[in-house]
Formats: C-alpha cells, sequence, structure tokens
C-alpha cells in the first residue's frame, strides 16, 4: 500500500460537465405518512443526457452530522443536510485524488462503483474507487480518508496494487465500516473475462485515520462459480462491537436449479501485527424459505427489460445492537415471487454467538408490478426501513419505501409509500440499472433515514438522461 503521510485538501481541479444537480423536479416540503415524516425529498445527481456513460448511475450515498454526499457514475456532489442545497459539486470523483502521487487514481470513469461511506464511530469520511487497468494495465483501489467530519476538507490518501499471480480484477466492491478494520467484499474477475470467485479483504483502519502508513491489506478469497459475492457488514449506529468480535461477511449458496433455502455468514478476525493469527471462519449455514432469484430481469412499459442484480444480496449488511442487547444484522435482496420481481429481507439477530434467522420477509407487489433493487437499515429503536425501485409493464420505473416498528408483527412490512413516480424509463432497454442503492441512518440522531435511488424524471427521449432522489424520513415515535 501506498500514500498515507500526506494530508491534502479536497481541490477542485475540473467539474463534471455531464451532469447536473436537481432540482429536475423540485424538492417536495416535509410531510407525515403513515408512521414516517419526511424531513427532505430532493432531487441528487441528474445526467444532463450528454453523457458517453451507460444509464447505470450506480448510486451511492452517505450521510454525517451537516452534509450528505451522493455519487453517481464517475461525480459525486456535497449537500447540506437542512435543505438539501449544494455545498459542493458536482465534482469528478478523482477530486479526493488530486495532488496524491499515484496518477493511476486519477483515471476518471475507468473503475466502478464508487464508494462513499461516513464512519461514526471516528465521524470521518471514507471514499474508494478501484482502478480497472491504468496506463501501464495496473489495477488499483485507491482510497481516501477524512482527517474531519467535513467533507470539503483535507484527506489522507492510499492506493494498493493488485499483485495477484493471475492479475484479476477487483470488481463490484463494497466497503463496510467496522471496529477494527474497514473490510471490502470483492467479486475476482480474470482479464479474459471470467468470474474466479469472491474475496473478503480487511483494511488498516486505525493507521489510515492516522494518516499513517497502514499494515497490508489481508485477503481470504473462495474460488469457484458457486459462492456468490460475499457482502461485509457495516455499523448502522450505536453502540460499537464488541473489542475483538470479528466483522460478518454473508452470501448467497447458491444452486444449479436457482432455488435457495441457504445463507453463510463468515467471520472474518483480522490481525494487522501477525497476520498468521487472522482468520476468515465459515460458514455457518443459515436456513431460509426457499425463494428463486429467477431470470434476474424486471420489465419496463415498452416491454424493455432490466437487470435486478437478483443473483447477489443488496448493500448494506448493516449491523446493530439494540437497547436490549441483541445484535442484528439486516440485508435485502431480489427475487421471483409468482410472475414477478419482488423484494425480500432477512434479520439475522447474534451473529457472533447463536446466529438465528429470527425474521424474513417478502413484499407483495401490485399487478403489473416488480419490486427489486433495494437497501434496508435499523435505527436505534430497532425499527427497519426498506427502499426499493419499482418498475412493470404499465409502470414507469420509480421509487418505493416502506418500513416496520419493532413492535409490528414479525416477518411484516408497512404499507407501501412513494418516494417519486417516474415519468420514463430506458428506451431502448439497456438491461442495465445500477448495481445499488443505498440506505443510511443519519448519526447525528440515529432515527433518520436517508435513501437515493435512481428514476426518470422526464419521459424518455435519452436513454442517459437519468435522475436521481434523495429522501430523509423517520419513524414518529422515534426520539
Amino acid at each position: 500500500m501506498t500514500g498515507g503521510s500526506e494530508s491534502l485538501p479536497l481541490r477542485v481541479m475540473s467539474k463534471s460537465t455531464y451532469f447536473a444537480v436537481g432540482p429536475a423536479t423540485p424538492c417536495q416540503p416535509g410531510s407525515t405518512i403513515g408512521n414516517f415524516t419526511i424531513t427532505l425529498n430532493c432531487d441528487g445527481n441528474d445526467s444532463d443526457g450528454s453523457s458517453s456513460y451507460e444509464p447505470v448511475p450506480d448510486t451511492d450515498l452517505a450521510v454525517g452530522d451537516q452534509y450528505y454526499v451522493q455519487t453517481v457514475d464517475n461525480v459525486f456532489t456535497i449537500f447540506n443536510k437542512a435543505d438539501g442545497s449544494v455545498v459542493e459539486g458536482p465534482d469528478l470523483l478523482t477530486t479526493f485524488w488530486n495532488g496524491f502521487h499515484n496518477k493511476s487514481c486519477l483515471t476518471a470513469g475507468s473503475g466502478d462503483d464508487f464508494i462513499i461511506r461516513y464512519d461514526k464511530a471516528a465521524a470521518r469520511w471514507v471514499a474508494a474507487l478501484p482502478i480497472f487497468g491504468d496506463s501501464q494495465g495496473k489495477y488499483w483501489l485507491c482510497l481516501a480518508v477524512s482527517t474531519s467530519s467535513d467533507p470539503t476538507g483535507s484527506y489522507y490518501r492510499y492506493s494498493i496494487l493488485e499483485t495477484g499471480p493471475t492479475h484479476p480484477i477487483w470488481d463490484y466492491p463494497k466497503l463496510g465500516v467496522w471496529s477494527d478494520a474497514y473490510y471490502v467484499g470483492f467479486n475476482l474477475i480474470s482479464p479474459k473475462p471470467a468470474y474466479l470467485g469472491p474475496q473478503a479483504c480487511a483494511l488498516d483502519r486505525t493507521s489510515m485515520l492516522q494518516g499513517l502508513v497502514p499494515a497490508p491489506m489481508q485477503c481470504f478469497a473462495r474460488s469457484g462459480t458457486t459462492d456468490s459475492f460475499m457482502l461485509p457488514s457495516d455499523v448502522a449506529g450505536g453502540p460499537a462491537p464488541s473489542s475483538g468480535e470479528p466483522a460478518f461477511f454473508l452470501d448467497i449458496a447458491h444452486s444449479s436449479t436457482g432455488k435457495h433455502g441457504q445463507l453463510n455468514l463468515w467471520q472474518f478476525h483480522v490481525d494487522f501485527t501477525n497476520a498468521q493469527n487472522s482468520t476468515f471462519a465459515g460458514p455457518t449455514e443459515l436456513a431460509v424459505n426457499s425463494f428463486n432469484e429467477g431470470s434476474g430481469y424486471v420489465a419496463e412499459p415498452d416491454k424493455g427489460l432490466l437487470n435486478s442484480r437478483s443473483d447477489r444480496l443488496m448493500v448494506p449488511l448493516a449491523w446493530r445492537r439494540t437497547a436490549d442487547g441483541t445484535e442484528h444484522l439486516l440485508v435485502d435482496d431480489a427475487i421471483v415471487s409468482g410472475s414477478a420481481t419482488t423484494e425480500q429481507w432477512f434479520d439475522i439477530t447474534n451473529p457472533y454467538t447463536t446466529p438465528t434467522v429470527a425474521q424474513q420477509g417478502t413484499l407483495v407487489p401490485d399487478t403489473h408490478d416488480s419490486f427489486w433493487m433495494g437497501s434496508l437499515n435499523m435505527d436505534q429503536d430497532g425499527n427497519i426501513a426498506l427502499g426499493f425501485s419499482n418498475s412493470g409493464t404499465k409502470i414507469d420505473p420509480g421509487i418505493l419505501f416502506t418500513g416496520r416498528l419493532y413492535t409490528d408483527p414479525a416477518n411484516t412490512m408497512e404499507a407501501i409509500e412513494p418516494v417519486i413516480a417516474g415519468i420514463g424509463y430506458q428506451s431502448p432497454s439497456d438491461l442495465e440499472w445500477g448495481d445499488h442503492s443505498i440506505m443510511a441512518v443519519d448519526p447525528s440522531d440515529d432515527c433518520t433515514f436517508w435513501y437515493s435511488n435512481e428514476y426518470y424524471a422526464a419521459a424518455n427521449t435519452n436513454t442517459a438522461l437519468w435522475s436521481t432522489r434523495v429522501i430523509a424520513f423517520k419513524f414518529n415515535s422515534c426520539p
């Protein structure tokens, strides 16, 4: 790993010329719907339609004490939490590495799935970007950790060179914040390309927060196409994991039939002083109700198809310890139920000691409708919120959300509510609808959920003319 001694400001050297910030559709006023209070519902980063990038914004979002940061494709924007106003952006994501000695981190657009997270315990922002081959054909993971809670301030920069014997691509990276490390899950893809299997890695959080050169990244790989992507645990808020508690990774146990009835839970204990002491234990097999990932596609009004990413679990794998001492892991994915694609979700309790699937629920779409591209999280009371996309042969892709109070009947969600309705769709169908959406919990009150996803704000004449939405809401009962 390189970098670490320098603390560089977030110097904006080049604005994005392909993206604008809403409102393509104006912000909606705060309101109360059912058991929810909505405090903000505004457009985020929107494409102006001139981008040469495929219409896959890969929407990500993190929220801090005063700001939230949203990313799409190869840009980010910093917003004020109070009213959704723009503080900085839209800027090229490589801005995080402006002035960094490794110029490969300035290779805009060469990577996939730019990640932004807020380390709540340290009050720091963490950014990560994979580089899929620089000018010399090398593969990198570039990282930036802020020196304060101000996302417009300075950052420590790092880069990791992929040195494996087959030189695989670190594809589809997903990052989880934990007490002892930043954990990352990858798909390893050979340059041919071919899927080699998933990999779980740990980064030296303690050193990176101090701007020191960290210990080498430690990784465990699973070979073979029967192993699916392993998602790392991410602290939702509240009490931190116990000292010495390992991070968790979760994946779907795949079968040749496409039908599944098992999740695999792994425990990653890392020792940066002596790598020989690090372990990746598992899997613990968790039986769940049988489900079918199906074809992996959902319909649009023009009868085109969109990729539901139903072969993998969706971010985050949210971890929380509630007031009664129970530890939870929350996660969702898309499955086929009848003739529709829909969202299912899991609540796994006490993953460290006695892992149990305490809840498993499946949403029921309306006629001609499908639900997919979801994300869920849990607030300090143990209430759960789930956001997702909806689409169908008679419905333009839009954004919905739902949730459940911890007192609601087990395995159920409350009424589904709108975030914003789409009034356009991809035509011709481009298959891709991003890799994920994101649900985060506000560290200021540990109650407010922040959700971001994509939609079309205008009748479609240009497939690249998509928009994104950001909504902040909470359960009325959360203090």
